[in-house]
């Protein structure tokens, strides 16, 4: 009981402590005032620029999902992140060079108290051939307040680079949702921008962590696995049958996505032949 106390004590102690070197301007931990967005000229061809709206942006950047440890998979940028950061990233797509990366640095609070530390996540964002792209140098990394306390500054933080993966992350980045990764890199994803729009499927990641989407209309998560728009072009395996009123909607929807331009000709003709043979 008394060791017990004695913790306690030593705990409320220490979080005094760190409340008044805070509020005396000495760790300057990072606030989400802090938060930022910035052009960052590279050695690419970039399809900038881009005319995104808020809420497209945030549709986008919403199907970005890491896993930490073993945690639950969850969304890369808090909604909280979004609310900020999306408003400082549609007017830099839309003033993008080709040469230009957008850079951000976020912040996030897990804990709900003002006593523990924001943490941070750090990446860049770009748009190439009809793909936002995710690479990402920090994901809830802890804040250096030791070095922020002795420079009186914040380190700089790092935005991830094409040329070599991000060491010791705190996550990873997780293929699916119309997304995929890039060089099997899991800290870079490519989200394919005019799928992701088009889409009415909800994203889901149950406990199982495999990745599978709702109903359409539905923001609740569901355990049972639902087909994605791929599986459920593919055929059927040999031997099988196809009712009249499934292939027709199955030919529907691909001649839906032929129109849309998110198949290709090749492609829309070979699922046709598979879903006829399939009769």
């Amino acid at each position: 009981m008394q060791n017990g106390l004695r913790s306690y004590l030593l705990l409320l102690i220490s979080c005094l402590v760190f409340a008044s070197s805070v509020w005396a301007g000495d760790l300057h931990p990072w606030g989400e005032w802090k938060d930022y967005a910035q052009l960052n000229a590279v050695n690419a061809v970039n399809q900038h620029p881009v005319s995104f709206s808020a809420e497209q942006l945030t549709r986008l950047l919403g199907q970005f999902y890491k896993l930490e440890g073993k945690k639950e998979p969850a969304p890369y940028f808090s909604q909280d992140e979004l609310n900020r950061l999306v408003v400082k990233l549609v007017p830099l797509f839309a003033k993008a060079k080709s040469t230009d990366d957008i850079e951000f640095g976020t912040s996030f609070n897990e804990s709900g108290s003002f006593l523990i530390p924001r943490k941070l996540n750090a990446g860049r964002l770009f748009v190439e051939n009809g793909q936002l792209n995710l690479i990402i140098g920090m994901c809830a990394a802890e804040q250096d307040l030791a070095y922020q306390q002795l420079n009186n500054q914040y380190r700089e933080l790092d935005h991830g680079s094409r040329l070599k993966p991000a060491e010791k992350l705190h996550c990873e980045l997780l293929a699916g949702n119309n997304t995929e990764r890039v060089n099997n890199r899991s800290d870079w994803l490519k989200l394919n921008i005019n799928l992701a729009l088009t889409s009415n499927a909800v994203l889901v990641f149950p406990s199982a962590r495999k990745l599978t989407f709702g109903m359409s209309g539905s923001t609740d998560a569901v355990t049972a696995s639902a087909p994605t728009q791929s599986t459920a072009m593919s055929a059927k395996p040999p031997g099988s049958t196809t009712s009249l009123s499934e292939s027709e909607e199955r030919l529907l929807t691909l001649k839906q996505l032929h129109d849309k331009g998110l198949i290709t000709d090749a492609e829309y003709e070979q699922k046709r032949v598979e879903v006829i043979k399939g009769l």
